[in-house]
């Protein structure tokens, strides 16, 4: 340490940027230790873009093996390699943080990053990055049960999505919206939003995204008691995706899903589980969601599962059980839960757990 600092701080700035070079060099220069340290080495060099450049590249192949924690260290120290002026590369970083941390669960951080997004946007007229994080920051409102705010947000996302003229944007901004509505308990209107996004996602002809939106009406149909229409839904959804062992319709759908073998360990879920429970996929799959819950109620979840049909070809639908779980952060989270069989591309058969939040109306008790 005392021999580098006696170094000229010009010579140090050279030396780094020679070190950075020849690691650009090396046959593993595109593991993302190494393109961390690159961008460390240029950092030092006072080359500020190229570093924010290589830590960027740092944090996707961090989130590409799964490390999703290290992503959001690598993204700050990008944007502080940024200087003011580069409003795009800042925008873009900030998207990115948003989204790391979103993966993360953790809505807190990520809000914030969402919203110099929108200024950023709002700075560089660009009306396609706003309404995406006008999107996302309904989907965090709504999680943590800020209603008004939820619906504000995607009621701008749609807007932008109508004047840009991107129908499958404002596909998604329809279904956003429709489960927004859903849970305030505007059930009309959610069904009119969900059923709008429905017809445009089959004139666009998005299997995947017909049976997100097939999926979402179903579960408003059995709230509503219409369970004929609710089955009809959730049949023809299946249908979309029958070749698929993860059913990627509901892995691209806001509500909280997850697949569980016969002994109740799970074997996947979409991204909203992830959110809700506040634990990344890797965490989630092989734990039995009793796990989740607090001890005092375990007990009664594992009485309650011994009296449920055996999971076989036509099986009964298990309908409302009503429990909570803690999330990472430990606070509760209220849900009601209703499950069906189905069969994953392999031929295995798997409960399929569908998840209502209900923090927000207990909350509001």
């Amino acid at each position: 340490e005392t021999i580098y600092r006696s170094i000229p701080p010009a010579q140090r700035r050279r030396y780094h940027h020679l070190v950075a070079q020849w690691l650009q060099l090396c046959p593993e220069r595109d593991r993302q230790e190494v393109q961390e340290a690159i961008g460390r080495h240029l950092e030092r060099a006072s080359r500020g873009p190229d570093a924010a450049r290589h830590y960027r590249r740092s944090a996707e192949l961090a989130t590409a093996r799964g490390a999703y924690n290290r992503a959001p260290r690598l993204l700050l120290r990008a944007l502080a390699c940024l200087e003011g002026s580069e409003l795009c590369a800042r925008l873009e970083l900030w998207q990115e943080l948003g989204n790391a941390l979103w993966r993360l669960g953790d809505a807190d951080a990520a809000l914030p990053s969402f919203q110099k997004v929108v200024r950023l946007a709002h700075a560089l007229s660009a009306r396609t990055q706003a309404a995406q994080a006008f999107s996302t920051l309904g989907q965090i409102y709504r999680q943590k049960g800020d209603m008004s705010r939820a619906i504000e947000n995607l009621a701008r996302s749609l807007e932008l999505h109508q004047q840009l003229g991107d129908q499958a944007g404002l596909g998604d901004a329809l279904g956003d919206l429709g489960q927004a509505l859903w849970l305030l308990g505007r059930v009309d209107e959610a069904i009119e939003r969900s059923e709008r996004a429905l017809e445009l996602r089959r004139r666009i002809g998005d299997r995947r995204k017909i049976a997100a939106s097939l999926i979402t009406i179903g579960i408003i149909e059995h709230h509503r008691g219409k369970l004929d229409a609710a089955v009809a839904c959730f049949d023809e959804a299946q249908r979309k995706h029958e070749d698929d062992p993860l059913l990627h319709a509901l892995w691209q759908s806001p509500v909280p899903a997850s697949l569980q073998d016969a002994q109740f360990r799970i074997v996947d879920v979409n991204e909203a589980y992830s959110a809700f429970c506040g634990r990344t996929r890797e965490q989630l799959i092989g734990l039995d969601p009793v796990e989740l819950q607090p001890a005092e109620d375990r007990a009664d979840s594992l009485a309650q599962r011994s009296s449920l049909p055996r999971l076989a070809p036509g099986a009964p639908e298990v309908q409302g059980l009503r429990r909570r779980l803690l999330d990472e952060r430990g606070r509760e989270r209220w849900f009601v839960l209703n499950g069906r069989a189905v069969h994953a591309g392999d031929g295995r058969l798997l409960w399929l757990w569908l998840l209502q939040d209900l923090t927000a109306e207990r909350e509001a008790l």
